[in-house]
């Protein structure tokens, strides 16, 4: 992600004391989330949500955890990777970023290294 002055701001303050789907909320909000449909909304909420949990990220995992249809996955996720990159291209024309780049700085940024599912957990 390209480094911009008010997001780190927000990525600053964000409450982990609150649930996780809230903390992703506030973050993907500041990123312009409310411009969606509600749908698309509700949908990019849980995959991120879930997606910050897991210690080892894998789009099947995440998207059969975050209950959307097998049919819809490449939609939604091309939604929102489009979504992560209209918000980069505004502050940093021709930069991309990965979704699972983006999804793993987030983690890194808004939870608490106890409140992620370690890798362990799948293997044993």
């Amino acid at each position: 992600m390209p480094e911009i002055k008010e997001f780190e701001e927000t990525l600053a303050s964000v409450d982990k004391t609150q649930p996780v789907e809230e903390r992703v909320r506030y973050v993907l909000g500041a990123m312009g989330l409310n411009n969606m449909s509600v749908k698309e909304q509700k949908q990019i909420v849980e995959i991120a949500s879930t997606a910050v949990k897991k210690g080892r990220m894998a789009f099947d995992i995440i998207f059969v955890e975050a209950n959307i249809p097998i049919e819809q996955t490449m939609t939604v996720r091309m939604t929102f990777s489009k979504f992560v990159n209209d918000f980069v291209q505004k502050y940093e024309s021709g930069k991309k970023v990965k979704l699972l780049t983006f999804l793993s700085e987030l983690q890194k940024i808004i939870m608490f290294e106890s409140e992620i599912e370690s890798f362990s957990d799948f293997t044993d």
